[in-house]
């Protein structure tokens, strides 16, 4: 059993059910952000290669037992928005975990006097 996919099932069994993603279209969306020349690459003969798996959290919690499990294990995590970025910042490769944000969307609070927003990461 490789590395990969032993920390997918680590993951999966931390994590409830549909947390842990690694269908090929979605791993292959998180593969980079939205920069031109991984777009060129795509197109080629050497992609960007494809994370293991993604993780959509939905709590703080399983922000913190996805982080947990990678230290312990040593695998890098890459943070995820919404791929929008044009840098190249995004490229998690073949053994980081993706962590996207998305799911994690909630207005927590607003601070009229002090004119603030508390908002999940998503």
């Amino acid at each position: 059993m490789s590395d990969a996919t032993t920390i997918v099932e680590t993951l999966a069994a931390a994590l409830p059910p549909g947390r842990v993603v690694t269908d090929a279209a979605d791993l292959r969306a998180h593969a980079h952000d939205y920069w031109a020349l991984e777009a060129i690459r795509d197109r080629g003969p050497e992609p960007a290669p494809a994370p293991p798996c993604v993780v959509y959290p939905e709590s703080t919690d399983e922000v913190a037992r996805v982080l947990a499990i990678a230290d312990e294990r040593r695998v890098p995590v890459v943070p995820y928005g919404l791929g929008s970025g044009v840098c190249g910042g995004v490229r998690p490769g073949r053994e980081a975990i993706v962590l996207d944000m998305r799911r994690m969307s909630a207005l927590v609070d607003v601070n009229g006097d002090a004119l603030t927003a508390t908002v999940q990461a998503g």
